[in-house]
């Protein structure tokens, strides 16, 4: 007798977080969809993940990477061994809201022309273990317009309650494993170069939980000392050159993550990228919050100085 294919499959990287892999795990198993698999890939833990293991023993595969080989690398290795329809990624520090699979399926039922979906989501900010903070993330723009639904697809990340109809990545491939940083917006631009179509869900799906927005030069300077998004472009030109209007929302992350890691000198030729789209009105929009952020880093380093003087 055949075995029928689980509806969703749930792939979490984890690494040396074990407490809150189990958080997530929870809020997964919790919601009592009955066709559910959930892969959780090791990625070369130096921790114990004992304790988590045998709590969702029976409901959780649980593969291992005896050394670390990368969250895309772990991604892949659930695709692989996935057998649901859907996938669906999840990092191992966030979590789902209590009902986003049946309203995911919902979703799909209606749409089976739709090969991947994301949702809102809700972002916690800590510090030292305390929340500091919350705000909504959520997506409303004039998706009558395909460019600006690859726009927005472009800006999220796996964790965004990312669920991709399985024969997708039979058609594309997986993540790129070239890639330490940018993985997503890179894969999301492969789907977009590809036209597949995407749909984005009304409805908070995940509790995504983030260190203090302080931190965010940190975050930031790797895309800019590895130039992920100048990459991307130039892996994907054809599509760019097709789409001038996500040439230059991805130039202008490049622009801002230069500006914010103090490499000045590129965050102007990412700016100058803007200006030859032909955007005229958005190249003189991204000039004015760029001149904003120059402001108050120059502000917040002014006053560092004076209290360290």
């Amino acid at each position: 007798m055949q075995v029928k294919s689980p509806f969703y499959t749930l792939i979490i990287p984890t690494k040396d977080r074990p407490d809150m892999l189990d958080r997530a795990l929870k809020s997964a198993v919790s919601q009592g969809f009955s066709s559910l698999e959930i892969i959780v890939i090791n990625d070369g833990s130096a921790m114990s993940y004992e304790a988590v293991e045998n709590s969702h023993k029976g409901h959780v595969t649980f593969l291992h990477n005896l050394e670390s080989q990368g969250v895309s690398a772990a991604r892949n290795r659930g695709i692989k061994e996935a057998q649901g329809e859907w996938l669906i990624f999840l990092d191992d520090d966030d979590k789902f809201s209590c009902d986003y699979f049946e309203i995911l399926k919902t979703y799909i039922t209606d749409a089976p022309e739709v090969d991947f979906f994301w949702c809102d989501i809700e972002v916690v900010l800590e510090r030292l273990g305390a929340v500091v903070g919350r705000h909504l993330r959520v997506f409303r723009g004039d998706y009558s317009r395909p460019e600006v639904l690859y726009r927005d697809a472009m800006s999220i990340g796996a964790g965004f309650g990312l669920a991709v109809n399985a024969s997708v990545f039979s058609e594309v491939g997986g993540f790129d494993e070239s890639f330490l940083y940018g993985e997503d917006t890179e894969l999301m631009t492969r789907f977009a170069a590809r036209g597949l179509t995407p749909k984005q869900i009304p409805h908070t799906g995940v509790l995504k939980y983030e260190e203090h927005e302080g931190r965010l030069a940190a975050s930031l300077k790797p895309y800019s000392e590895n130039g992920i998004y100048e990459r991307i472009i130039e892996m994907h030109m054809e599509f760019f050159d097709r789409d001038q209007y996500n040439k230059s929302y991805l130039l202008r992350w490049a622009a801002i993550s230069h500006l914010r890691s103090g490499n000045l000198k590129n965050s102007w030729i990412s700016l100058q990228g803007v200006r030859r789209t032909g955007r005229v009105g958005f190249y003189w929009s991204v000039k004015w919050r760029l001149i904003r952020i120059w402001f108050i880093l120059t502000k917040a380093s002014f006053k560092r100085k004076i209290r360290a003087s």
